[in-house]
């Protein structure tokens, strides 16, 4: 289950000392160790004109021709050193009906249960917080199918208001958000190593299946690393050619790269039969359980 860490702060750390401290201190591999930095976010949530400092400082800076720092549309970056990210969320109240509603839920990722390929550190910085059903899964329960799903280990409701520091890990705390009852506003620290560019975010559906509940894999989650790389691969494929073609290879056979991106490139490999039986033999004893379910399916075909 995800982390609720007990931190409280009487004093105010800066922008600088949260990054040292994690990057002298913390493994950021290491959700226990992650979770040693909760008072230092307590202490740095704690200066109450934070965000709407940062917030006049993305202003000038878009007023001055630089591009503008949102990662989503209600989502947007405060800091960032090496592979950890400062971000503040801004969640609201549904205001609209109909199909707006709808467009405000996709735009919030408001009743949509996903999980995170990094782990982060949030903590509520104003208002009462959006409500949360968070659900614990075992992520090697799952090959990455759509379609898929893993047992709900542990589950609970919650709240994320101001001073709640949280601790979500990667692939493993499963939430799905509801609209807030007033305007509030989260901070997270994220931790993006680059050993987990190969894993997927998925979109889930909580279910009952034979009277034990789990979450089904719905969809890929199409803001992630992983769904942007497997879109170049699908685009490269498309546009072929002699310079893209000999790349097709390296990638099926890169481990660190998404299963989806390789076998994206895979597909690429199809006009040449030798070379795409030869990729599908390699796939077969692949250490990633969905590049080897499907390489043994198409091989399989071929026979």
């Amino acid at each position: 289950m995800a982390y609720t860490l007990n931190a409280a702060a009487t004093t105010v750390a800066s922008e600088e000392e949260l990054f040292d401290f994690i990057f002298s201190r913390v493994d950021t591999l290491d959700p226990d160790s992650i979770a040693e930095a909760a008072p230092v976010l307590a202490a740095y949530a704690n200066d109450p004109a934070l965000v709407a400092r940062t917030m006049a400082r993305s202003l000038r800076s878009i007023l001055d021709g630089e591009p503008p720092p949102f990662v989503a549309p209600q989502c947007y970056v405060i800091a960032r050193r090496k592979h950890v990210m400062i971000r503040a969320n801004v969640w609201s109240p549904l205001k609209q009906t109909g199909a707006l509603r709808k467009n405000e839920e996709r735009a919030y990722s408001y009743d949509t249960a996903h999980d995170h390929n990094f782990h982060f550190l949030t903590v509520g910085y104003f208002g009462s917080g959006y409500r949360t059903h968070i659900a614990e899964i075992d992520p090697a329960e799952l090959t990455g199918a759509i379609g898929d799903s893993a047992r709900i280990l542990d589950s609970e409701v919650t709240t994320l208001p101001k001073g709640k520091i949280m601790l979500y890990r990667a692939h493993r705390d499963v939430h799905r958000q509801a609209p807030p009852d007033e305007l509030s506003i989260s901070l997270n620290v994220l931790f993006n190593n680059q050993s987990q560019i190969a894993k997927c975010q998925y979109n889930f559906v909580f279910e009952q299946e034979l009277g034990e509940e789990r979450a089904r894999i719905l969809s890929y989650t199409s803001a992630s690393i992983h769904s942007r790389l497997s879109m170049l691969a699908e685009m490269a494929v498309l546009v072929g050619g002699d310079e893209l073609t000999p790349l097709f290879a390296d990638v099926v056979d890169s481990t660190v790269l998404p299963p989806r991106m390789r076998l994206m490139c895979l597909d690429g490999l199809r006009e040449d039969s030798d070379a795409y039986r030869g990729a599908l033999e390699r796939l077969y004893a692949d250490d990633c359980a969905m590049v080897r379910d499907h390489a043994s399916k198409v091989l399989q075909s071929l026979q």
